[in-house]
């Protein structure tokens, strides 16, 4: 073991070097915690000589002063490098901070869906095009693989990326090894638009007191898996499609390949939209070219979910009501339809009733917490023109400063009349005194969500509701059909597969009529 190879090591995680002894027998650091100055004395001999003199060592800093001071006989490098890992990372309270981000996830989806919320676990598409179950289980199953993996999950809007995304970080805060994963979400940080500063943030965020050089040694020696949801979110220009869109998305990649290349074994899961970025001659040459042999990628892909399969007991129910329930293939209704009371199952006839009758829950919650003196119409038109302005600005969250200025000009001259209902209301309880008050008020809506459990930011309650609100904008003409980008393309699509023919045909033409530029797989996905 070498002593420089010793030295930098401690370097990394914050040390100085003060001293080492001439032969490199053993070298001294101090670790400057704020408060304390500590001294450390890594000692590569077994000589009893160099035992002595460190002893001596010891007692020379003892008599400075330092706060505290360890010898460490360091004869093993992986040994050093587990004790320091361990000491800085803190595995076992790292896991437990994870485990409990998935359960504030898992309650934000319970009170989303008003009732428990329950992972159903799909069927999956691998790189084969074999058709398979136990998605978790698969992709948590090829960490242990001792060679770099790029692992690459792909699924329309709305069909459980990121509820997997969770259930794979869950499983792997539950393993007993040291490894900590690093979560992701590109769609929460929009900021940077290089993924290199993105992955930097992320680190600076998580990893306060510990250097990037370190985190990134640590993710390339595959301690730290690195857990990426929604890079699609990253590649994607607010209101434009760029011809070269797939050169320049690969491009975004450029630093996976560092993280991967050479004797890596980082382990490395991305999650995007279906998208034809990750298929085809293109990627194919661009992995060989950059990535080589030494790297495994495997695509996977989440398929459409069977109503039969979520709903057993409840299938022929809804199916005998002449409702084409294959075609609401929707994770979100489908989850809405399992928890509502049976009998009020028998009462839909269409797919629309059904999401309104999800809407209508949803609203009249609104209307009990909030005290909103405002009919289930207006509720609705409110939040329908809210997400028209999303679709014009692109945008799937935001600061909530900015959606109050979007809810308060659509309100505009109405907020006088508003509130003047409150002063007209025989209850104390509705007494509002500001019309910023009221504004606040609409913001908390139960459609609306803290999107990140970390940052200040509100969006829709899932891309379902979204593109369901965004395409009746488009619909009504709220917003002109040029103002809707590819992304909103998909999660409108996506949203109105349940529609009515007629519905879907009308929205299809609108959308068709406006001369853009969108890659042949946003086409096909919206004919």
């Amino acid at each position: 073991m070498r002593v420089e190879e010793v030295s930098e090591l401690y370097k990394l995680y914050g040390f100085e070097e003060e001293e080492r002894a001439e032969n490199g027998e053993y070298v001294v650091f101090s670790y400057d915690s704020g408060l304390f100055i500590n001294i450390e004395i890594a000692v590569l001999s077994k000589s009893k000589k160099v035992q002595r003199e460190v002893q001596k060592t010891k007692e020379e800093y003892a008599n400075l002063g330092y706060s505290t001071i360890e010898v460490y006989n360091c004869l093993n490098f992986t040994a050093l490098e587990n004790r320091l890992f361990n000491a800085f990372f803190h595995p076992e309270r790292s896991k437990m901070l994870l485990k409990e981000e998935y359960n504030k996830f898992c309650k934000q989806q319970s009170e989303k869906l008003q009732g428990d919320f329950q992972y159903i676990p799909g069927k999956f598409q691998d790189s084969t095009a074999q058709i398979k179950t136990g998605l978790v289980d698969y992709i948590v199953g090829t960490r242990a693989l001792k060679q770099s993996r790029l692992t690459i999950m792909e699924a329309a809007a709305g069909y459980g990326k990121t509820c997997t995304v969770y259930e794979i970080i869950n499983d792997l805060a539950n393993q007993d090894d040291m490894q900590i994963p690093l979560f992701v979400e590109l769609s929460k940080n929009r900021n940077a638009r290089l993924f290199r500063y993105v992955i930097q943030d992320e680190i600076d965020k998580k990893f306060t007191k510990l250097s990037s050089k370190l985190i990134i040694r640590e993710i390339e020696k595959g301690r730290i898996p690195l857990v990426i949801d929604g890079f699609d979110e990253l590649i994607e220009q607010r209101g434009e499609v760029l011809e070269d869109s797939d050169e320049r998305s690969l491009s975004m990649l450029s630093t996976i390949v560092e993280l991967l290349g050479n004797n890596s074994h980082a382990w490395i899961l991305l999650t995007s939209r279906n998208s034809a970025i990750f298929s085809g001659d293109l990627f194919d040459e661009w992995v060989m070219s950059k990535l080589g042999e030494n790297c495994v990628v495997d695509r996977v892909r989440i398929i459409k979910p069977s109503a039969k399969e979520w709903l057993p007991d409840r299938y022929e129910i809804i199916r005998e009501s002449g409702i084409n329930i294959d075609q609401i293939a929707n994770p979100v209704l489908l989850t809405f339809l399992k928890n509502i009371n049976i009998e009020k199952l028998k009462e839909f006839n269409d797919s629309r009733s059904i999401f309104q009758q999800y809407l209508t829950l949803l609203l009249n919650r609104d209307r009990e917490r909030l005290n909103l003196l405002l009919e289930r119409e207006e509720q609705y038109e409110i939040l329908k023109l809210l997400a028209g302005n999303f679709v014009q600005y692109d945008i799937t969250c935001e600061n909530i400063d900015f959606i109050q200025d979007l809810v308060r000009n659509i309100l505009e001259d109405r907020l006088p009349e508003l509130m003047e209902r409150y002063k007209e209301a025989d209850d104390n309880e509705v007494t509002l005194q500001t019309e910023q008050e009221y504004v606040q008020r609409l913001s908390h809506s139960c459609l609306l969500d803290r999107i990140s459990i970390s940052e200040n930011q509100l969006g829709f309650i899932n891309e379902f509701v979204l593109g369901i609100l965004a395409g009746d904008a488009v619909l009504a003409e709220d917003i002109s059909a040029k103002d809707v980008s590819e992304r909103y393309i998909e999660i409108i699509s996506t949203a109105y597969e349940g529609e009515h023919e007629d519905v879907r045909f009308k929205l299809y033409q609108m959308l068709t009529r406006v001369d853009r530029t969108i890659t042949t797989t946003c086409r096909l996905n919206m004919e």
